[in-house]
């Protein structure tokens, strides 16, 4: 709204760009998290597929083979993270939101111990 002030907040041009940016939030944020799921749910069934594994491996060839759903641990821990600064408005407790999240974080990285390669659980963990 800085770069053009003709546009006032609660008018009616500002209620249109208001509707097409949710909607915008909900189809590109939310359809690509859901795209995710789907084929992270699939994975198990699909994965002898040459074709899947050419699409997906940008999602699983970080992490083992059992733990393959990480990556929706690390979007979720992302979008809880910026939660933090949505619904508490105290400095305080957003620092200890973000410490009580990163120590769930933690507790699941060291129970799964989810990446392929040793060195990059340490360096998660530190």
């Amino acid at each position: 709204l800085v770069q053009d002030r003709s546009i006032t907040c609660y008018e009616d041009q500002w209620l249109g760009m208001l509707a097409v940016g949710v909607l915008a939030v909900f189809v590109w944020c939310l359809g690509f998290a859901l795209l995710l799921s789907h084929a992270i749910y699939v994975a198990p069934t699909r994965f002898e597929s040459i074709a899947f594994q050419t699409r997906w491996a940008f999602l699983f060839i970080r992490y083992r083979p059992d733990v393959h759903w990480w990556a929706l641990v690390i979007i979720v821990k992302g979008v809880v993270l910026n939660f933090g600064s949505l619904f508490i408005s105290f400095g305080v407790g957003q620092i200890y939101w973000i410490v009580a999240v990163l120590i769930i974080y933690t507790y699941l990285l060291v129970v799964f111990w989810p990446w392929r390669h040793n060195i990059n659980n340490y360096m998660d963990f530190y």
